[in-house]
């Protein structure tokens, strides 16, 4: 009978603090509850695949090619949205070294199997503030084209 009323007691206690927080919580915003979801599955949130339009604002976007055109020996930084994903193909993948660094985790290099024309596998982007680095490691000029 003790157990009985203790675990009464203890049912009603957490009923008042549920109903005590739900009257004076602040109220949350549009985005509250996606925020919720991406903390602990970020990886369940769907990720639209980037087009060339919503990059084509980089230094380096060619439309001409519907890409990137980054010179001998130098490197090109391209602001990305999170969430998002974006699909890139190089005819050689090793002429390129491409990476994303966003402001919660630390770069982390892109595979070049991922980059291949025939399959290419998009880049997922999940951390806020994320730039897309491509590093061109050959004497000519690199093209990195976006697929849809």
């Amino acid at each position: 009978m003790k157990v009985m009323i203790v675990v009464l007691v203890a049912i009603a206690v957490a009923v008042v603090l549920v109903l005590f927080y739900g009257a004076v919580r602040p109220e949350g915003d549009a985005g509250a509850a996606q925020g919720g979801v991406e903390g602990g599955f970020g990886w369940l949130v769907p990720r639209p695949t980037l087009a060339f339009a919503d990059v084509a604002d980089a230094s380096c976007a060619d439309p001409t090619v519907q890409g990137f055109v980054v010179p001998s020996n130098g490197a090109c930084g391209i602001p990305l949205p999170a969430p998002s994903q974006i699909a890139l193909c190089v005819e050689d993948p090793s002429t390129v070294a491409i990476s994303t660094d966003g402001s919660e985790y630390p770069a982390q290099p892109v595979k070049a199997s991922s980059l291949s024309c025939a399959d290419p596998k998009p880049v997922a982007i999940y951390d806020t503030d994320t730039v897309l680095t491509i590093r061109c490691l050959v004497l000519a000029q690199c093209v990195v084209l976006v697929r849809d």
